[in-house]
């Protein structure tokens, strides 16, 4: 995706996980992943800390909806351990 797209999404959602609402280790999350088919829109985006972010693709691996090398992430990293804001 580009650059400021994912300005623009970090800002939209005020630099805050939309899941738990830290404010640090950031990403930007395809809601409908790629290889879905799923667009770079910042429709389809959305900002998510990295433990949110690898808890989610864990339970997607776990429901078979994505297979388990695309996460690239360790068990340790799995859990979001913040609270919802």
């Amino acid at each position: 995706m580009a650059r400021a797209t994912r300005r623009l999404v970090l800002k939209r959602d005020n630099y805050r996980c939309t899941h738990c609402g830290a404010i640090e280790d950031l990403e930007v999350h395809h809601i409908v992943p790629r290889s879905a088919h799923g667009s770079n829109a910042p429709t389809n985006l959305t900002t998510l800390c990295s433990a949110c972010h690898a808890q989610l693709h864990l339970a997607d691996q776990r429901a078979g909806s994505e297979p388990a090398s695309t996460s690239g992430r360790s068990d340790s990293e799995d859990e979001c351990s913040r609270e919802t804001a």
